[in-house]
């Protein structure tokens, strides 16, 4: 993989709207939560409740979102998908670690990080071949 390979723009571009849905599945799952499934109580613990859930919702939600975007943004230009989404990835962890350390993240522990982080890389990876494999296939 060379950088000359990466589309920096769609990989800054995928980025951006696998955030921008995970943010939106986030602020989904505690309407959902707070509405149909416990509803009545005070907006202190709904945001309590939303601080607490919405790690687990990007885990959860991130990683069929980073593959769908990782192979959206690999379909336009198969020959470069594989390294377009590892910087896609590059940059989510680069963004999300920047956010974490700066808001104290102390609530995350190690393990879940552990687990997040390669899922989400994963995801990119399989995204990105995926699309990559798909681009093989129709030029053949």
């Amino acid at each position: 993989m060379k950088l000359k390979d990466i589309r920096w723009g769609r990989a800054v571009v995928g980025t951006l709207v696998a955030e921008i849905v995970m943010i939106a599945a986030a602020f989904a799952w505690v309407a959902i939560y707070s509405y149909l499934i416990h509803p009545g109580e005070s907006p202190a613990f709904y945001q309590q409740y939303a601080i607490a859930a919405s790690p687990w919702v990007s885990l959860l939600t991130g990683i069929p979102i980073f593959y769908f975007v990782c192979r959206w943004i690999g379909s336009r230009s198969p020959s470069g998908a594989w390294p377009t989404a590892m910087a896609v990835f590059g940059i989510y962890f680069a963004i999300d670690l920047l956010l974490m350390l700066s808001a104290g993240a102390s609530n995350l522990t190690f393990l879940f990080l552990a687990i997040n982080y390669p899922a989400k890389f994963l995801a990119c990876y399989f995204g990105g071949r995926h699309a990559a494999n798909r681009g093989l296939a129709t030029a053949a």
